[in-house]
């Protein structure tokens, strides 16, 4: 839209007494002249265009009530700017302003002011005089403090602050008894001052990406809060008495480092962290998954067999999926505490991987084992580091090169730290004679006690209900049972339903309550449904069937005892649960996607009338995807 098109559009509202004129978007480096003849217009829009000053004429537009200038190159606002006494709403987001002149205070009707994305280092005392302001945004400027002239806007309601090098909130912000949301977004805070429970009407408080090590418990005052933004900050706890907090609905602790909060608990919102902040908590559980991946045939069920007896395993067995087995070390730096380590040895054969990223968790360990005499290139390791950095997240990974004594060789760990960050250490090991072992084991000490949720208390009847489920030596139980357990250790219905989903995502038990076929039974042991999935997965008839499994075929391939016939259904909702399965149409069979004949069909295909799709990944692609897509 040129100039010209400006020029008819200020006719066009002249001649037709338009109280509305939108002019954004128009690259305009100067507002025409003309526009001051608009003498009932009362609101103009003049945001995303070129401007770098208003004309002091501005002031004759005496009927404007809202007045956009967004997105413009403004240095300053004109002092005619005060003329405007009816200006309810101005908007000077994104400009260039260094500093606001006193003749804004000139503005009494102001009850909305957007100051946001300019270069203010400071507001002048004089904007306290804007008595009716309800709404000002400040944020995304250079502001490291407020002036208590600030304090006389008795009637704001709302206090954007964000993007600001501020380091402390001023006392004196507590007397804004109105606001409803304060917004401190992305400071410098290192605290915050305990008299901000005097806020009483405050709803919505972000405080989020800061550096705030703790909260002062009477934040359990601000009884309307229904939103509290806390993510990026340094909490290393919370007060309980944030549990008090009725009304709130939004809780975001996203990266702190808590110690004192699950981050399982977390994720299941703020019913869940208040009812488990409210529980008694005396038992310390330093636990963690040791997770041992790597290629088939690279000594990972020897390292383990090692690690936990110290004892060479002289007849072994190909692992068929998962084999799951408990180790106890000290802590580092203490005489009585203990570290509980549950040992994950995942099978290395290729058939198996699409089915291990399910059982990778963050709150691991990583042992990736690799034998240089097999891998010569290093490709498979860099395939697992990108598996594990795509499913562990941040879990450390200690790279373990294995039967040193066979043949050795070195990585280039620099080149690979500088690629994956978890890495944590790289150790030469042989499990027949031992050697490196020692050294592998006080590496795995450290790396565990330094996981963020170590030395974590757990609510005493939790820990009771784990135990006593520990205890059972069936792979499954009813759902009605694991309910009675917890009632027993005096667990209500809430209770209940959080450890259900705290002890799912911790790998303790498996329970899937969204999915109607498995929501009635709760299984004890992981190993025991993987072992299911393996046996699948391994057996040659369905290969032979390229990727077919006939349902009268389940009680040939499942052992009888271990697998009865009462569970079938429930394993294969199981195995469509985590898309290793699909029951086709009749009912009587399934597809097993990773089985699929490995050449393309043969397709009778029109070229004239289809279209072919090629898909394309430029990053990672984990296993099994293709396969998937292709069922």
């Amino acid at each position: 839209m040129t100039n010209e098109r400006v020029m008819q559009l200020i006719r066009e509202a002249y001649e037709k007494n338009l109280t509305t004129l939108d002019l954004s978007e128009n690259q305009l480096t100067q507002l025409p002249s003309e526009i001051t003849e608009l003498k009932n217009l009362t609101t103009l829009n003049l945001s995303g265009n070129q401007l770098t000053q208003l004309p002091s004429e501005i002031g004759e537009l005496k009927s404007l009530t809202s007045f956009d200038l967004s997105v413009n190159q403004l240095t300053q606002l004109p002092p005619e700017i005060g003329e405007l006494k009816n200006l309810t709403i101005l908007n000077v987001y994104r400009n260039q302003l260094i500093q606001l002149l006193p003749e804004i205070t000139e503005l009494k009707n102001l009850t909305t002011l957007d100051l946001s994305l300019n270069k203010l280092t400071q507001l002048p005392p004089e904007i306290g005089e804007l008595n009716n302001l309800k709404t000002l945004y400040s944020s995304s400027n250079q502001l490291t403090q407020l002036p208590l002239e600030i304090t006389k806007l008795k009637n704001l309601t709302e206090l954007y602050l964000s993007s600001n090098l501020m380091i402390r909130l001023p006392l004196e912000i507590t007397e804004l008894k109105n606001l409803t949301t304060l917004n401190v977004y992305r400071n410098q805070l290192i605290q915050l001052p305990s008299k901000i429970t005097e806020l009483k009407n405050l709803k919505k408080l972000d405080l989020s990406r800061n550096q705030l090590a703790q909260l002062p418990p009477e934040i359990a005052e601000l009884k309307n809060l229904t939103t509290l933004d806390l993510s990026r900050n340094q909490l290393a706890q919370l007060p309980p008495e944030i549990a008090e907090l009725k009304n709130l609905t939004t809780l975001d602790l996203f990266e702190n480092p808590l110690i004192s909060l699950p981050p399982e608990i977390v994720s299941q919102g703020v019913k869940a962290i208040f009812t488990y902040l409210k529980q008694s908590k005396t038992t310390e559980n330093n636990e963690a998954k040791l997770i041992v991946v790597g290629d088939g045939k690279v000594g990972k069920t020897c390292l383990a067999y090692r690690l936990i007896n110290d004892e060479f395993l002289e007849d072994v067995q190909i692992t068929e999926g998962i084999n799951i087995s408990k180790w106890e070390i000290p802590a580092p730096y203490s005489e009585n505490r203990k570290i509980k380590l549950n040992i994950w040895d995942f099978g290395g054969q290729e058939i198996y991987h699409s089915t291990h990223q399910f059982f990778l968790t963050n709150r691991s360990v990583y042992l990736l084992v690799w034998n240089a005499r097999i891998t010569k290139d290093y490709t498979n390791i860099y395939y697992w580091l990108h598996t594990l950095e795509a499913f562990g997240e941040d879990s450390p990974i200690i790279l373990v090169m294995s039967k040193m004594n066979e043949s050795d060789d070195d990585l280039n760990l620099k080149d690979l730290k500088s690629k994956f960050l978890q890495i944590a250490g790289y150790v030469k090991i042989d499990s027949k004679d031992g050697k490196g072992i020692s050294n592998l084991k006080e590496i795995i000490c450290e790396t565990v006690w330094n996981l963020p949720l170590m030395r974590v208390k757990w609510v005493d009847s939790w820990y009771e209900v784990r135990n006593e489920l520990e205890g059972i030596g069936d792979n499954l139980i009813l759902y009605d049972e694991f309910c009675e357990i917890c009632r027993s250790r005096g667990l209500d219905a809430e209770n209940i339903d959080i450890l259900d989903g705290y002890l799912h995502d911790l790998g303790i038990i498996l329970h899937f309550k969204d999915r109607i076929g498995l929501k009635n039974i709760v299984i004890l042991k992981p190993e025991w449904a993987t072992g299911a999935f393996y046996k699948i997965l391994s057996a040659k008839s369905v290969l032979h069937n390229e990727g077919v499994l006939l349902q009268n075929e389940l009680d040939r391939i499942w052992d009888k005892e271990t697998y009865p016939s009462a569970v079938h259904s429930q394993l294969m909702e199981l195995m469509n649960k985590f898309e290793l399965a699909y029951e086709l149409p009749d009912k009587k069979r399934y597809l097993i996607p990773e089985l699929l004949p490995k050449n393309e069909p043969d397709y009778d295909w029109d070229d004239e009338e289809n279209l072919y799709f090629y898909y394309s990944y430029d990053s990672f692609l984990p296993s099994g995807i293709i396969t998937r897509t292709h069922a």
